[in-house]
């Protein structure tokens, strides 16, 4: 037994000769990550934007409490915002261009607002009041949801449409004839409840 203890002492020793010496200063691995990457959907982006709105606004959120010992909670907010409009290039068919020797004739999508968000970045919480029952972070949310469907109702008020309209002559039309070294016709399909029935 006692011959056998310095065997044991020599290779506790070693251990910690070699953990001190050289795997205390050795670099350690680096982390293994692992990915199981599924790319879900691949979609060809065809909106065309032709008009951006800048859109500002000061909010006054009112969320009533329904008690008249409670008073309603407020949240003001200064807004910035967006709104863009595009023409669906995606939605053209082969039927809707018309080729001549001298004139191309394209028939695009009615223009639609495909952007319209806060920007929260450029926007703020000005004000807060009573709002420790309902939770001053829900009524904030509350308010700039209520902001983005102000931004879409604003730009559509403003005839973002229309615009989205004139810039596709403006801008598109001379691209495609660029393109093609052709004069081109521009027209606008007729809009959805024109060709419903009734």
């Amino acid at each position: 037994m006692l011959k056998i203890i310095p065997w044991v002492l020599i290779i506790i020793l070693g251990g910690a000769l070699y953990y001190f010496a050289i795997g205390r200063n050795s670099t350690p691995p680096p982390p293994e990550v692992n990915f199981a990457s599924v790319v879900e959907k691949v979609e060809a982006m065809g909106k065309m934007q032709l008009v951006r709105y800048q859109i500002s606004d000061a909010v006054e959120y009112i969320k009533p409490s329904g008690s008249r010992f409670i008073p309603d909670a407020k949240a003001m907010l200064i807004v910035a915002g967006e709104a863009i409009g595009c023409i669906d290039l995606a939605k053209v068919k082969q039927g809707d261009l018309v080729a001549t020797d001298s004139t191309v004739m394209l028939t695009v999508p009615q223009p639609e607002l495909c952007v319209f968000k806060v920007d929260h970045q450029k926007s703020k919480v000005y004000d807060t009041k009573f709002t420790r029952i309902t939770g001053e972070t829900k009524i904030v949310e509350e308010a700039f949801k209520k902001a983005e469907s102000q931004i879409q109702k604003t730009a559509m008020e403003n005839g973002i449409l229309e615009e989205t309209k004139k810039n596709a002559q403006l801008i598109l039309k001379p691209m495609l004839e660029q393109l093609t070294g052709k004069k081109v016709v521009l027209n606008f399909a007729m809009p959805k409840e024109s060709i419903e029935p009734k």
